[in-house]
């Protein structure tokens, strides 16, 4: 019985991530898509952080304006940090909040 109420327990966790990878998925294309071009093409950096208003978490809001500083202060470095998958698993540790 013990068994069965752990196995119960993981489901919501693991749905939990789920939703965390798919948020922070298309918030990573969207950084790569996006923001990056916005640099590129000299768009003011309230543009690209606009972008990210319709995010529902705080924490997770104020972590992909804090990113789009980033690539628009040092767009290299940026696009590396994009690109190395870092900022998909930083984005979902802060969005699952560990």
């Amino acid at each position: 019985m013990k068994k069965i109420f752990a196995l119960l327990l993981l489901i919501p966790l693991s749905s939990h991530a789920q939703i965390s990878d798919a948020i922070c998925g298309t918030w990573d294309a969207v950084m790569k898509g996006q923001t990056v071009g916005f640099r590129e093409m000299g768009l003011p950096i309230g543009t690209a952080e606009d972008t990210f208003n319709s995010e529902d978490d705080v924490r997770t809001r104020v972590f992909l304006k804090k990113v789009v500083r980033f690539i628009y202060s040092d767009p290299v470095k940026g696009k590396n940090y994009l690109e190395s998958g870092k900022f998909l698993q930083d984005c979902v540790k802060t969005h699952r909040g560990f």
